[in-house]
């Protein structure tokens, strides 16, 4: 009796500016908007609801969102267990408070300003980033900025085990694959850990 169907297409936006992430599921019929806002320590959400039976529906919204968050909360517990279970620190990359502590810790080893071909940053960051700095310095941080947008790569034991970029606006986490997006004139900087890399690598 109260009950009717939708098909719906999801979009989201993101503003980095405010952070705000919005989920939009635009129906025929109705729309549904779920809207995250963070202010540093705890996110915030909101929902709401234009379509038929709103009266009935927006009883729900309130349990809606809040299921919604306890999945998400699960979601990212399993995920950032699962990226420390594999020494993966691109979470840490996405801080600007933990990447100024490791900057204060760290020697600016090289500063180049180069032309990065589509699909080939990765590569170039490796030839940068040679053996002989490797072998000195057990933690290397690469970071770059440019026409395409930022990026940080975080270097441990030889291996990447970090990857944070910013394209147009759109923040993405551990996604190495993002990297060959990159093109156009870029600077790159590597720098090397000063201390002992459990002085840094800590969440």
């Amino acid at each position: 009796m109260f009950s009717f169907e939708d098909t719906y297409t999801p979009q989201v936006e993101y503003d980095t500016g405010r952070r705000i992430v919005r989920y939009v599921l635009e129906g025929r019929r109705s729309k549904l908007v779920l809207e995250f806002k963070s202010n540093g320590a705890k996110v915030l959400g909101e929902v709401s609801y234009d379509g038929p039976r709103g009266w009935i529906v927006g009883k729900y919204l309130g349990k809606m969102l809040e299921s919604l968050v306890e999945d998400a909360v699960r979601i990212a517990d399993r995920i950032a267990k699962l990226r420390a279970d594999k020494g993966d620190y691109s979470d840490l990359l996405a801080s600007i408070s933990w990447v100024s502590k490791l900057l204060m810790k760290s020697v600016l080893l090289r500063s180049e300003l180069t032309m990065i071909r589509k699909g080939g940053l990765l590569g170039y960051v490796e030839r940068l980033v040679e053996e002989k700095i490797l072998q000195e310095y057990p933690v290397v941080y690469v970071s770059g900025y440019g026409d395409s947008g930022t990026f940080r790569i975080l270097f441990v034991g030889g291996e990447v085990r970090g990857v944070y970029a910013n394209i147009g606006g759109k923040e993405y986490v551990g996604d190495e694959r993002v990297l060959n997006e990159f093109e156009g004139v870029t600077r790159v900087k590597v720098y090397g850990l000063l201390v002992k890399p459990e002085e840094v690598l800590q969440r």
